[in-house]
């Protein structure tokens, strides 16, 4: 699994058109993106924002990588990203820490292990 370490938390300020180009870029490349972990609203509308910036929606993210794994950090931001129609695949039980998301992505990509 590759990682593109990102972060929306200026964007979701109003700040740079940059903080999608990682993503963006990954999603050009053959092998794409595995996954997105969102830990708050703030960080799918920035996400939302910035990839605008690029012309793109979080549709065309997932038409460009169809295995993307959309993962939100607790009930509340998974709500939040599908009012913001961002369908989330994997939510986090445990959101007092990130030890959740290593839970569920150990199952989540346990089926995509040869």
């Amino acid at each position: 699994m590759g990682v593109v370490p990102g972060s929306t938390g200026i964007q979701s300020r109003g700040a740079a058109r940059g903080c999608a180009e990682g993503i963006v870029r990954a999603s050009e490349e053959e092998r794409g993106l595995d996954a997105v972990v969102f830990t708050s609203i703030a960080k799918v509308e920035g996400l939302l924002k910035s990839l605008r910036e690029f012309g793109l929606g979080f549709g065309d993210l997932r038409r460009r990588c169809p295995k993307l794994v959309v993962a939100a950090h607790g009930p509340v931001t998974a709500v939040g990203a599908l009012r913001l129609s961002v369908e989330v695949d994997v939510v986090s039980s445990k959101f007092g820490s990130f030890d959740g998301f290593v839970d569920v992505f150990n199952v989540t990509f346990a089926r995509f292990r040869v």
